[in-house]
């Protein structure tokens, strides 16, 4: 049988083609050739055709702009209603929590009017129940010492944000948006960073400072630490899980020992964890003054009164400041904590034993009988 023969194409010369092309295309193509004639007008209708894509893309560029710029008061009203939908589910799940836990409370009445019943012979409810149990420690009397009756002539200290912060470390402090909103203004480092760091120079006079931070808060926020001439005094934490808060203030307290010339910094060390950015955004900083907080030692003295301890505090000057009564098996934590919801106006509380031992929170623990070295009996 033959062997079967494949088929044989001789090789073809394409040269003459793209002479043709490149005339066409330069509009040298001879006339009466009507390979490089059609040649011509392929490229011709090519160039017809792409201009018109050109001109279609471009209009229809155009169009999209306009569309853009025409429903931009529509994103922005959907945005806010976004925000207003988020603060009223945030309140309502506040409610359901409130909600809940009364639901729980009633519960477990119910329940136990139902122990009562079953408990009492006949049936019936048992009598009122005891009354619950009075704190461990009670206010007998308490008044606040006299204050000077001075006229503060001090005046507020604003802060130019623009031109007296020097940066220690990150970028520039720069005119900012918080959240990119047109109407909430304010400087911040862009972009921020942990570690971002600036420092200036407040001028004021002796006595108790208000620092108002006023900025912004949004998810993206970190936490500001802020020290007074290296000391900390505070921390302004601008996180929000509500977008675009602002204004928004953060008051710290400071006092000034001595006035002239001092140096407050911030630094942003770290942000929640929920956060997602180190932003700290601030619109102004205003020193105001305010009275001196306090801080009070409180002399402390027991007697046995019935079957309750009272202790008397009194200042170191010795003037009487308040009047507790304890139960026997109250301890110095309980003293101290209702000592400070009473003493309000007390920056700080110190506890001294008669003979001038301090009782330090390691201490709270103890029993007041102990401490003043009483017995029960």
């Amino acid at each position: 049988m033959a062997q079967d023969v494949g088929a044989f194409f001789e090789p073809m010369d394409f040269s003459d083609l793209h002479e043709l092309l490149g005339a066409a295309q330069s509009g040298d193509a001879p006339k009466d050739d009507p390979v490089a004639a059609a040649l011509e007008q392929g490229v011709r209708e090519t160039k017809r055709v792409a201009s018109n894509i050109d001109s279609q893309l471009l209009l229809l560029e155009e169009e999209s702009v306009g569309d853009y710029v025409a429903s931009f008061d529509s994103f922005q009203d959907l945005h806010q209603e976004i925000l207003a939908t988020d603060a009223v589910l945030e309140k309502m799940e506040r409610l359901l929590g409130t909600f809940q836990s009364d639901l729980s409370t009633i519960s477990d009445e119910i329940r136990m009017l139902q122990t009562s019943a079953s408990a009492a012979p006949d049936g019936k409810l048992a009598g009122p129940a005891k009354q619950a149990k009075q704190p461990a420690v009670r206010v007998k009397a308490w008044r606040a010492p006299e204050q000077e009756k001075a006229v503060d002539v001090r005046r507020p200290v604003v802060v130019s944000l623009d031109d007296q912060v020097r940066i220690l470390h990150g970028v520039p402090l720069s005119p900012i948006l918080v959240g990119g909103h047109p109407d909430f203004e304010g400087y911040g480092q862009n972009p921020p960073s942990e570690g971002d760091s600036w420092e200036l120079d407040v001028t004021t006079e002796r006595g108790g400072y208000e620092i108002c931070f006023t900025g912004g808060c949004n998810p993206h926020h970190g936490i500001l630490s802020v020290y007074m001439d290296g000391t900390l005094i505070g921390n302004v934490d601008q996180y929000s899980r509500l977008f675009n808060i602002c204004p928004h203030d953060h008051i710290l307290y400071w006092d000034c020992m001595s006035g002239g010339r001092h140096t407050l910094t911030g630094t942003v060390h770290c942000k929640r964890p929920e956060s997602r950015n180190y932003w700290i955004c601030l619109r102004e900083i205003t020193l105001r003054p305010v009275p001196s907080r306090c801080t009070l030692a409180l002399l402390l003295q027991a007697v046995w009164l019935g079957d309750e301890l009272e202790v008397q505090c009194t200042g170191m000057a010795g003037n009487s400041i308040a009047v507790f009564l304890c139960d026997t098996d109250a301890t110095v934590g309980q003293l101290r904590r209702k000592a400070i919801d009473t003493l309000s106006f007390a920056w700080h509380i110190a506890l001294t034993l008669p003979h001038s031992q301090l009782l330090r929170e390691e201490d709270d623990q103890s029993l007041l009988i102990s401490v003043f070295g009483l017995s029960k009996d």
